[in-house]
């Protein structure tokens, strides 16, 4: 496996305390379903991760304070954005730990704002990307699929950069 794949790999399950499974199986999720889906660049190196969860997955796994401020009636509008942008949160919070793992090494990700979709009965197929990632949990709490496609335009050199080009980097990033 190529450093760059193998290094990435690395990074989605350590990001996510979930292994990712070598066979690529079709996994669909059951009921209601939300996805949040975030982007990523570098030099080299593009991609998105789709996180895919159940209904039941998305209302148990929201943080308490949460919880306390949300009407609990489905019909009502802000029930389902409060849903929807948990979901997106929970794909931004995955990808920004997978950056904060790789930023001693090479060039630092840039992250697009996530979005979050809804939707029912949805099977992802494979993407045009380089190297996919799949990963699946399952809980008596629900469900949940991520998706890491990644496209890597030069996998052979991976190497460490200072502690201050990364700060200075992420620093330029603060406004």
């Amino acid at each position: 496996m190529k450093p760059l794949n193998k290094g990435t790999r690395g990074v989605f399950e350590g990001a996510t305390d979930l292994p990712i499974f070598a066979e690529s199986k079709e996994i669909v999720l059951t009921g209601q379903t939300y996805e949040g889906v975030i982007g990523f660049t570098a030099a080299e190196v593009r991609g998105s991760l789709v996180v895919n969860m159940n209904e039941s997955m998305v209302l148990n796994s929201r943080p308490m304070e949460i919880r306390n401020r949300l009407s609990t009636d489905p019909e009502e509008p802000a029930f389902q954005r409060t849903l929807n942008d948990w979901c997106g949160e929970v794909a931004n919070q995955i990808l920004g730990r997978a950056k904060n793992r790789i930023s001693g090494f090479g060039p630092m990700l840039t992250l697009s704002n996530p979005i979050s979709l809804r939707a029912s009965g949805k099977v992802w197929g494979g993407s045009s990307a380089t190297h996919e990632f799949r990963q699946c949990l399952e809980r008596a709490e629900g469900q949940v699929l991520s998706i890491a496609s990644v496209t890597i335009e030069n996998d052979n050199r991976v190497e460490a950069i200072s502690a201050n080009t990364a700060a200075s980097e992420a620093e330029m990033m603060l406004f």
